[in-house]
């Protein structure tokens, strides 16, 4: 998957692992390297944010699945009454997120490997800088929360 990212300006690879590009809910900070065991205790108690919420919810959904197609087979309609209900607390759940600042739907294109991520910002930054970093994947709505160090950086006219 050889694209924008796998390369630095003199065109000599960066990133020697398999890459994945895919579309996620990215936010990130700038960090002091003395903010970093802060951060990460803050990581601990962050399990029943907004975004866990969506993240608890989509577990039970993958866990009553098989439970509600047997319902369905047997009570066609108590089951599609129960999908309804699970559609509902879906939405209420991508209401409460949207109320701190997440939209609940992707809102950056990222190149992810082992050795890093990458993706546009209007910002460039000093390499070494520290960031934390939070991605939401889709459509499980898994939370990572982590931080890192830019490696490389550079700006373009045309950021996403």
């Amino acid at each position: 998957m050889a694209g924008r990212y796998d390369k630095d300006i003199r065109g000599v690879d960066r990133r020697g692992h398999f890459r994945i590009d895919d579309e996620v809910f990215l936010e990130y900070r700038v960090i002091q390297k003395r903010q970093v065991q802060e951060f990460l205790a803050g990581m601990q108690s962050q399990a029943l944010t907004q975004h866990g919420l969506a993240v608890q919810l989509n577990e039970l959904s993958v866990q009553s699945r098989n439970h509600l197609k047997a319902i369905k087979r047997s009570h066609p309609g108590i089951g599609r009454y129960l999908a309804l209900l699970d559609e509902k607390i879906d939405l209420i759940a991508r209401h409460i997120s949207a109320f701190d600042g997440h939209t609940g739907r992707p809102n950056r294109r990222v190149n992810i490997s082992a050795g890093g991520i990458a993706f546009h910002s209007q910002l460039q930054f000093p390499s070494e800088t520290l960031l934390a970093i939070s991605l939401n994947l889709f459509p499980s709505h898994r939370e990572i929360l982590t931080y890192g160090s830019v490696v490389y950086s550079r700006l373009e006219h045309d950021v996403e």
